[in-house]
């Protein structure tokens, strides 16, 4: 039985011999559709590597959840879990991204690789190597192309050729060749490749190759890139700093697929770029680095971009991959040292760009006032950058969701906002917005613990379409039914969609969304990358792989640049905190903060949760929020409020957690009970106290939970390290009062 260990939770997928065949038939089956139409062997060569360096993992990730349709809405489904999973002749498998419930089609890599490669992983290290290295040997033309695609087509030879697919005649002796079946084509170094083929799959065999086989790691990242982004202070700005650099990043690597294959890219999320190439000079003479730097800096108009190319021994790469990214890192941070944004002095007679008051003025723009004002070139590229992609991220997540002409669930075509106060219907008595911002926990160190190229590819692929996909799905359910579970006439009038994408490359998400909406997404974004995550066995809970998101929701009118540098400095901060002080045991947590307009965003968070939500005492201390929260805690938390809210309870609520803030806790509490002891004598039903005391859909975290204060063993108020010998009391209330606010 053959079986593959997805490394980060320990959960096996465990093949009977019929599910390894069905799996491997299903998989060729699709690239010979990729390969249809393909008529040249380079262009079939480029195809098959697209393949399997892009479709094939946003077929197999992510591995936890799919995606269905009920009643006209998209919503995320889980796919089955546990420490084991068993595939056999009987498993349905994926056609395309999120494909219902059907199973990811995993491919272990088999053979002398490591149970954890996907046979994905391996193929394109094989073909990477031996395609950069046949062009240092002088392998040009019609012999590199056929032996790249030979060796992206070799491992599925069999069943391409049951589903009817031929490689090209000058393939077929190269296919053989690779299987083991045939001698190597004159003019071929056959031993040079078949040892590759083998290192790319064996530690022992990467031993063994020769010390002077090398390649040039080309690596290239912007610095300070939030500097970048957040310098001005206008939405379209910062929408379009971030996308241009996304942009810059994807013609790069565009054109090193261009000039060498898709296979070399190991790389190209955000700003960041790594590839292989054959030395460090591309095929016109210009070094790789400068290129680099070149391209940023003529679209930014002045970013810091650090950029090296460095050859490295093929062994090294393939034995002591950590090694070679730390020396790596440090010859990054010489060429950060060096790093020159361009001239950027602006003269004092000379006039200021009115949009990022830094810069020399260029020329003139319009302004959203009407009135003709002082632009440099970089600010106006970003905004003209920023109003085209207000679509852009919204259409590429609606894809994910199957291509309907509905993709949000809204009933009826809905327009792309122009401004935040669009977000939100025009029925709505508080006009909030929530800005939503997060990225993963300690991904960074998750990286440095990877051990080859293989696992980095695939680590790499895996979290841009785990991103993606719950980013997606999360959006199509929060947009269809609001922050209440699916009260569908929430948004039945809404003119445009109620969320706009700042950001969604690698690990990080940022948007704008009606204050409910974004709510909604945050709870069920974690929850969906928690799932996808979860560990299947004690030994990976210690390093358990999570999100976190910082929410801030405040007036339309708020200065965006502020509310983005709030949410992600400070809420996202407080929310990592607590997920790290938590050991991660219980996955991602949220931190979200309501405040009714800009001049109430707290200068000092510490302070702020201090005096707001904690009250000292001589026997206990008594905290009035629960955040940061998990996501089935903000899920509950979500529908107790909507509940509230929906029968008349929000006044009760406010005055209460008012008594308990402004006033003393004792009087608070004696408060409640008269209202408890009222609601009783009157035989009220479903009165206020119990709504608020109703927990059977509470999560086990808050197993404890009592009103008007309680117990929770084990939490900490503010998600801060424990304090031996303190006792504390935990009160929802605040929670809930500013929830009921976003829900109004």
């Amino acid at each position: 039985m053959l079986e593959w260990v997805d490394v980060y939770t320990g959960r096996k997928y465990r093949f009977t011999a019929e599910g390894v065949r069905k799996a491997r038939a299903h998989v060729a089956g699709l690239l010979v559709k990729k390969l249809a139409g393909r008529s040249g062997v380079r262009e079939m060569a480029d195809a098959a590597a697209e393949f399997w360096s892009r479709d094939y993992y946003e077929l197999v990730f992510p591995l936890g959840f799919g995606r269905v349709a009920e009643g006209g809405a998209v919503r995320g489904c889980v796919l089955p879990s546990g420490p084991e999973v068993g595939l056999d002749g009987g498993a349905e498998f994926r056609r395309g991204p999120l494909d219902g419930a059907a199973m990811p089609p995993v491919l272990p890599a088999g053979g002398e690789a490591a149970t954890h490669y996907l046979l994905a992983d391996v193929t394109l290290v094989r073909t990477a190597l031996v395609n950069v290295l046949s062009r240092r040997r002088g392998i040009e033309g019609a012999l590199l192309h056929a032996l790249r695609l030979a060796c992206l087509v070799a491992a599925l030879a069999e069943e391409l050729e049951h589903q009817g697919w031929e490689p090209p005649r000058e393939v077929r002796p190269l296919v053989a060749f690779l299987r083991g079946a045939g001698a190597p084509p004159d003019g071929f170094d056959g031993e040079l490749v078949r040892a590759l083929w083998r290192a790319a799959e064996s530690a022992e065999a990467a031993r063994a190759l020769p010390e002077d086989l090398s390649v040039t790691l080309v690596v290239g990242a912007v610095q300070r890139v939030k500097q970048y982004v957040f310098e001005t202070p206008g939405l379209n700005e910062i929408r379009g700093g971030s996308e241009l650099l996304e942009e810059v990043t994807h013609r790069l690597a565009r054109e090193v697929t261009r000039q060498l294959g898709p296979e070399v890219v190991l790389r190209a999320a955000g700003s960041h770029l790594e590839f292989l190439a054959p030395s460090g000079r591309a095929a016109d003479g210009e070094r790789w680095e400068a290129r680099v730097r070149k391209a940023f800096l003529e679209a930014t108009g002045g970013v810091l971009v650090a950029a090296v190319a460095k050859p490295f021994g093929v062994r090294d790469l393939l034995c002591d991959y950590p090694g070679v990214m730390a020396e790596v890192s440090r010859e990054l941070e010489v060429a950060r040292g060096r790093a020159s944004a361009g001239q950027l002095e602006t003269l004092p007679f000379e006039e200021r760009c009115s949009i990022c008051r830094r810069r020399a003025a260029e020329g003139w723009y319009r302004s959203p006032a009407g009135d003709l004002e002082p632009a440099c070139r970089a600010c106006v590229t970003k905004r003209e950058v920023g109003r085209r992609a207000r679509a852009g991220k919204t259409e590429e997540l609606a894809k994910l969701l199957g291509g309907r002409v509905d993709p949000w669930g809204l009933d009826r075509g809905v327009r792309h906002a122009g401004s935040l106060d669009q977000l939100i219907p025009r029925d709505r008595r508080r006009r909030l917005v929530a800005l939503v911002y997060g990225d993963g926990n300690n991904f960074g160190a998750v990286a440095q613990r990877q051990r080859s190229l293989a696992e980095a590819l695939q680590w790499t692929r895996r979290v841009a379409s785990v991103t993606r996909s719950a980013a997606a799905l999360a959006l199509a359910e929060a947009a269809a039914g609001g922050a209440d579970g699916g009260r569908r006439e929430d948004l039945s009038a809404q003119e445009f969609l109620p969320f706009q994408v700042l950001a969604l490359g690698g690990e990080d998400v940022g948007l704008f969304a009606w204050g409910p909406v974004g709510l909604r997404f945050a709870q069920r974004f974690v929850e969906l990358t928690d799932r996808e995550f979860e560990p299947a066995v004690e030994a990976a809970r210690k390093e358990r792989i999570c999100f976190s998101l910082g929410v801030l929701v405040t007036d339309e009118k708020a200065p965006v640049r502020r509310t983005l540098a709030f949410a992600e400095g400070e809420l996202l901060e407080w929310a990592k905190a607590a997920a790290r002080n938590a050991g991660y045991r219980h996955g991602g947590t949220v931190a979200f903060l309501v405040v009714p307009s800009v001049e109430q965003i707290p200068g000092d968070l510490e302070a702020y949760r201090g005096q707001m939500y904690l009250r000292r005492g001589s026997t206990f201390d008594l905290c009035l929020t629960l955040r940061p929260v998990t996501a089935a805690e903000l899920g509950f938390l979500l529908q107790k409020a909507a509940r509230l809210q929906e029968e008349g309870h929000a006044g009760h609520v406010e005055r209460l957690a008012a008594a308990f803030v402004q006033g003393k806790p004792r009087v608070a509490v004696l408060y409640y009970v008269y209202q408890k002891a009222r609601e009783r004598k009157e035989a009220a039903g479903a009165g206020f106290a119990s709504v608020l005391e109703e927990a059977s859909a509470a999560p086990s975290t808050l197993g404890g939970l009592a009103y008007p204060t309680g117990v929770l063993p084990g939490r900490v108020p503010f998600g801060e390290e424990a304090v031996p010998g303190q006792k504390v009391l935990f009160s929802p209330l605040a929670d809930l009062a500013e929830l009921i606010k976003v829900l109004q």
